[in-house]
């Protein structure tokens, strides 16, 4: 694909004006707190946070924090908190595939990289799928290389893969 250069140009501009995020409206900027997007989202936390005692089973429980730090993730960016409320439904529910997705996700968004294998591992153990426990092989053995330095480790893991799915 041969772009002229002020096609080219054009492009990475549409490209930019796409990813800047729109002003708040009038509307939104006077709303209150409650009836914004991250207000709704602090306030199901908050009802989700307040639930917890009451849950007395264990799995409750669990997809009670699981919503928490999903909403803490996204809207509200709040990643920290997210991985506190991911690492306590992960006690209560250890092969929940979502928390352990979530919870990946989120040490991935903190740099925590060295964490993140063993929960590669945990949804490997859960997931029956050869093709999908390959997949997994292989993003552990992309996260080993690129990120952890440890070609070993990799190596072991793309040949997992590969036995899985030749």
């Amino acid at each position: 694909m041969d772009l002229q250069p002020d096609a080219m140009a054009q492009a990475m501009r549409a490209v930019d004006a796409a990813s800047i995020p729109p002003p708040p409206s009038d509307d939104e900027a006077d709303a209150p707190e409650s009836s914004s997007r991250a207000g709704v989202a602090r306030a199901l936390v908050r009802a989700c946070e307040q639930a917890l005692p009451e849950s007395a089973e264990p799995r409750r429980a669990a997809r009670l924090h699981f919503a928490a730090a999903h909403l803490l993730e996204v809207p509200l960016g709040d990643f920290g908190a997210a991985g506190e409320h991911y690492e306590a439904s992960r006690k209560l529910w250890p092969d929940h595939v979502p928390t352990l997705r979530g919870l990946r996700r989120v040490q991935m968004a903190l740099g925590r990289y060295s964490s993140v294998p063993p929960l590669l591992d945990a949804e490997i153990r859960t997931t029956r799928d050869p093709s999908r426990r390959a997949l997994l092989f292989s993003q552990k053995g992309c996260l080993l290389r690129d990120y952890l330095e440890d070609r070993r480790g990799a190596r072991a893991a793309f040949a997992a893969a590969i036995d899985l799915d030749p």
